[in-house]
Parts: structure tokens; sequence; C-alpha cells
């Protein structure tokens, strides 16, 4: 269990939080007690299994991506398709990644070791103490409501957190009545066609329209009929997060619940138009298709 964090700790030791390593050190012995009653060794390898996992997920993390898990980080694999996952793995230093073979060895060496209790030699009031202590911080922190935000491992805590987002994505998803707003065309007798197009994983910065170096959007810097707006950023980094706020009136000072908010698909509709979405998110996983879903209701006609 301390290989991630020596691996979390070599690659950037300013944000990684040593709370966590308390924290799973608190539920190495509330995982262990079941094979402690029941001398039962495969209730021992289900607890290492558990740890094990854990720290593959963490380790990868911070090679790849060179942070903490989170829930954000999570949405965004999520939405990322094998090829997209091994192109950007690639550009890492794949020398990193042999940490994983002796945290894999050691895993192996635990498994067919010795998970007898009795060859563990450690006074019976010493582990009352530890295991009470163990209950003790996480009863304080259950019932001061911190159960999930302060005692359980990152790992427990972010997935729990990532639920809870696909959830909320699939009750808005669910959401099959427009919401009527005073909309209407600028002129009723003309047939009109609007696109947006949202672009992602591009950088500003690259773009010569917007003041880099480098001449890379020639045909956008030569129109004199677009208007850019230099000052405006996504308030989230992942795509599913960012089109729920810039989509609707909801962001990041004033959020709303999806039960009040308004978006664009609603103007339009309530407008009489027919509204398309097509996306080229990649339609495998829960959240492969959320970028779609979350805007599909009966006057949405969808192409994923």
């Amino acid at each position: 269990m301390y290989i991630p964090a020596v691996v979390a700790v070599f690659i950037d030791p300013l944000i990684f939080d040593t709370r966590y390593l308390i924290i799973d050190l608190i539920w190495i012995p509330i995982l262990i007690l079941p094979h402690c009653l029941l001398k039962k060794s495969y209730l021992y390898k289900i607890a290492a299994t558990i740890y094990f996992i854990s720290g593959a997920m963490q380790i990868l993390h911070w090679i790849v991506i060179r942070g903490p898990i989170t829930v954000t980080s999570l949405i965004i694999i999520t939405n990322t398709n094998s090829e997209e996952a091994m192109d950007f793995v690639s550009l890492k230093t794949p020398y990193q990644l042999l940490i994983l073979i002796p945290y894999i060895y050691i895993f192996i060496k635990s498994l067919s070791a010795r998970s007898d209790v009795k060859a563990i030699n450690l006074n019976r009031i010493v582990a009352i103490v530890i295991l009470s202590g163990s209950f003790i911080f996480i009863a304080e922190n259950a019932i001061g409501g911190r159960l999930i935000r302060k005692s359980v491992p990152q790992v427990v805590k972010v997935s729990l957190s990532f639920v809870e987002q696909v959830k909320h994505y699939q009750s808005r998803s669910n959401e099959s009545i427009s919401k009527e707003v005073v909309a209407t065309t600028l002129d009723e007798n003309e047939q009109q066609t609007f696109i947006l197009i949202l672009g992602e994983s591009a950088s500003r910065r690259h773009m010569s329209i917007y003041g880099s170096k480098r001449n890379t959007s020639p045909k956008l810097s030569a129109r004199t009929d677009i208007k850019v707006f230099d000052n405006v950023v996504s308030p989230f980094s992942s795509t599913i997060m960012g089109i729920l706020s810039i989509m609707s009136a909801s962001n990041l000072e004033h959020k709303l619940l999806p039960e009040n908010e308004v978006d664009l698909v609603d103007v339009f509709h309530s407008a009489g138009f027919k509204t398309y979405w097509i996306s080229n998110q990649f339609p495998v996983g829960h959240m492969g298709q959320q970028d779609c879903n979350v805007l599909q209701s009966v006057r949405l006609y969808q192409i994923c």
C-alpha cells in the first residue's frame, strides 16, 4: 500500500495528501477483521485484492495524469476511447510504468504468504486498541456527517461521487418534457438554420486568431463577419460538465437545479425549431453517450 504513496511523492509531493495514507492505515484493521474472526484465508485475500486494485488505480493515475484521482478525471477517462487513451499514454514516459512489476509481484506473494492470524505475533490488547481507534475515527466522522468526505480512501470517495454524477446525468437524460419559454424567430415567414459547433481538446493558445505567433488559423483570421471573444473560458475541463453549464443558464457562480434550468434546446424548441444533436463521442461506457443523453428529450432529434 506504500508504493502508490512513493509514486505520488516522487511525481509531485506538493499535491500528495498524506491524510489519505493515514485513512488507508485506519481501514486495514476493519478489512482484516472478518478474517481474524472467521479464520478464513479467502477473506484475507479479498482484503488484499481490494487494496491492490485501489493502489494500481492510484499508481496509473499518478503516472499518466500526474495527480490524484478526482471525479473530473474519471469523467474524462470514461469519455475517452481506447485508441485515444493509448495515444495519450504513449506520450508519457513508459519506463515509469515499470513500477507496476514489483507492485504486482508483492501482491502475488502476499496472496501465497501465510495469513493465519495465529502467525501474527501481536499483543491482543494492542490489537484491540488499534481496532477500537479505527472504529472510533470512522464512527466520529459518520456521526458528524463527514464519513465520505473525511474518512474513506480517496478511490472510494471519488468512485461514490462519480456514481452520484452518473445518476444526475441519467436523471437529466430521462427528462422528456421541454420547458416552454418566450422565444420567437426573427422572421416567422422565413426558414432559418442555426449551427452551433462545440469544439474540445484544443487550446486557444495554439490559434493565431487568439494571438499565437504561428499562423494556425489563417482562414478564420481573414474573416470579417465573426466576433472573437478572447475573455471566455470553459467552466469545466470535462466535456459533459462543460456542456451542462454552457448550454444552460446555470454557471459556477449561480448554480441552478436541473428542474429550474433552461437550455438552448428549450429556447429553440419554444421558437418552433427542430433541433438535432450530432456527437462524435465514443458510445461506450457509462458516460460515453451522456453528452447526447443530457439533452435528449421529445424535442431533440438525436444523432450520435
